[in-house]
């Protein structure tokens, strides 16, 4: 078990977006600057699991999560800050060496309002996960032990069949690896729960067969504009536009202006130079993160091991 020392993540805007094989991104080429902050280590995990636990019980995740706000943009970013997604696609690609993509595909996926996406399939078909609970423990655990043991506890009782739904409370559980694990709380964007997806006034999303986000007027919007993201609120050249996952199920996401699909980058890279990871997002932002100093022995091509 390693502990988090005062980890540093530095990070650069400069404008140049690129796009990993698994998610074909589309590019174009700009010019800017940049900046990087201080990132405090993350809360102890209490592991003890309860084994009495029902069906009927809330979710309980087993971290401190992020608060969910009213948000369309919280949920499909699974209430995760920069900060925070970062230090999940460290830990989670450290704790699982069978995952093909490196901590740029979880990075970019966030980017793109995949990791919380109310596609059910969009997550999986690159690989990932599709269950927020795995993205915030993994953003709070200090090892794989931990993250397994927060894992554990962000499971309700099953079992159940991998992609099933079910409500627990106003909270979504989706069921991954044989067991229901927490992903979308409906009570926090004014909806209930039930059914196996949330329902807005009528309006169902989350789960299977239920309705999508759409683009209008520049905005993410669901449920006729009853919940939106507000692009500009994220630039002032964002704007909702789609991108296909594993080359298949389109995605909204808040696309910079001149995104095109006339061109495009190398394949995507992840450098380990010491103990230092880098890499490039599909918004242009250059990322270094030093693997030791977040509690790691070094770095390989994948991320921090």
């Amino acid at each position: 078990m390693h502990n988090l020392v005062h980890p540093v993540l530095a990070r650069h805007r400069c404008w140049h977006y690129h796009w990993d094989m698994r998610l074909l991104w589309v590019v174009v080429l700009l010019v800017g600057c940049g900046r990087s902050r201080l990132v405090n280590p993350p809360p102890p995990v209490d592991a003890a699991a309860d084994a009495d636990a029902s069906i009927d019980a809330p979710i309980d995740t087993g971290v401190d999560a992020p608060v969910m706000s009213v948000s369309l943009e919280t949920a499909l970013t699974c209430g995760l800050d920069e900060d925070s997604v970062v230090r999940a696609a460290a830990r989670w690609v450290n704790c699982n060496p069978d995952f093909t993509g490196s901590v740029q595909t979880v990075v970019e996926a966030w980017e793109g309002f995949v990791l919380g996406s109310l596609d059910p399939f969009a997550a999986s078909s690159i690989g990932l996960p599709g269950t927020c609970s795995t993205w915030t423990c993994a953003a709070s655990a200090g090892a794989c032990d931990e993250f397994m043991a927060c894992e554990a506890e962000a499971v309700a009782m099953g079992p159940c069949v991998d992609g099933e739904f079910r409500c627990v409370g106003d909270e979504l559980a989706r069921c991954r690896d044989g067991q229901f694990r927490a992903h979308l709380d409906c009570g926090e964007l004014g909806a209930t729960c039930a059914g196996g997806a949330c329902d807005l006034e009528g309006c169902r999303f989350g789960g299977v067969g239920a309705t999508r986000t759409g683009c209008e007027v520049g905005d993410i919007t669901l449920c006729g504009g009853g919940l939106r993201v507000d692009c500009a609120d994220l630039g002032a050249d964002r704007a909702c536009a789609l991108f296909a996952i594993g080359g298949e199920i389109p995605v909204e996401w808040c696309a910079p202006e001149g995104m095109s699909a006339d061109g495009a980058s190398p394949a995507a890279r992840v450098d380990c130079e010491g103990s230092v990871v880098s890499f490039e997002s599909v918004l242009g932002t250059l990322y270094s993160i030093d693997c030791v100093e977040l509690g790691y022995m070094g770095c390989d091509d994948r991320g921090c091991i």
